[in-house]
């Protein structure tokens, strides 16, 4: 468990679990707990699908009974230190993101195309 504590109360708390066991650090988006999850169960590469956290933020499942307002555009300023975090303490984190329209930087979660993944399709687990 990395954690990350503030030394003033404008800090943001960050934190990332390297086992689910344990628990896990939630940010305001279930995709980083899934990022979580699936470091927890040693895959060796994890591909964000859908995670662009921009504009009007519309959920990935539909909402067309009841729809729910999304305030992840609204918690970006809460959610963006955590991934931050992530890219800065967990090093053998290999991920990539397909979103090409994204509020994450790709300097913290790279890009990777459709055509890129077809190239390097593998299943291996982190040993």
């Amino acid at each position: 468990l990395l954690i990350s504590v503030p030394l003033s109360k404008r800090g943001r708390l960050a934190g990332f679990c390297k086992d689910i066991s344990i628990g896990y650090c939630s940010c305001h988006t279930i995709a980083y707990t899934a990022i979580q999850v699936a470091y927890s169960l040693k895959y060796g590469r994890i591909i964000c699908s859908g995670l662009d956290l921009t504009g009007s933020c519309p959920r990935f499942y539909d909402e067309s009974t009841s729809p729910m307002p999304s305030e992840l555009s609204k918690d970006l300023f809460k959610i963006l230190p955590f991934f931050t975090f992530m890219r800065k303490n967990v090093s053998d984190l290999n991920i990539f993101n397909l979103s090409d329209d994204t509020a994450i930087h790709y300097d913290i979660i790279p890009y990777i195309t459709a055509s890129e993944l077809e190239d390097e399709i593998y299943y291996d687990k982190i040993v």
